[in-house]
C-alpha cells in the first residue's frame, strides 16, 4: 500500500475545497527537529508535524483574520481524518484574498 504524504493530501484537499489562485504548503518539521512536536507521522521516513500554508483565494475576501483561520480549520478538518489531523503539531497560516496578496508582493 501507498501512503500518500500528509503534505500532498493537505495540497490537494486544500485545492478542491479552495480553488486557490496561489497555494503552498511547505513541510517545516525538520527545522523542529527535537522539539515535543517531532513525535508526528512519518511518511518514507519524513517527519510530518510542522508545516507552511500560504493560501490566496476570494473566500478570504472581507474575513477578520480570526475568520478566516476558522474557516481554515472547518476545511482542514474535513480534508484530514481526525487521527491525521490531530498529529500535527504546528501551523503557520497565511491566508488573504488576491487584492491583499497583490498588494504585498
Amino acid at each position: 500500500m501507498i501512503k500518500v504524504s500528509l503534505q500532498d493530501r493537505m495540497t490537494q484537499g486544500l485545492k478542491d475545497m479552495y480553488n486557490p489562485l496561489f497555494l503552498e504548503v511547505v513541510n517545516d518539521s525538520e527545522q523542529h527537529r527535537g522539539h515535543k512536536g517531532m513525535e508526528g507521522r512519518t511518511v518514507s521516513g519524513k517527519l510530518e508535524s510542522h508545516f507552511s500554508v500560504t493560501l490566496v483565494c476570494d473566500a478570504f475576501l472581507n474575513l477578520t483574520r480570526i475568520q478566516r483561520h476558522r474557516h481554515f480549520y472547518d476545511i482542514l478538518s474535513k480534508i484530514l481524518e481526525k487521527k491525521t489531523y490531530s498529529e500535527i503539531h504546528a501551523l503557520s497560516l497565511r491566508l488573504v484574498s488576491p487584492e491583499e496578496f497583490e498588494r504585498n508582493l
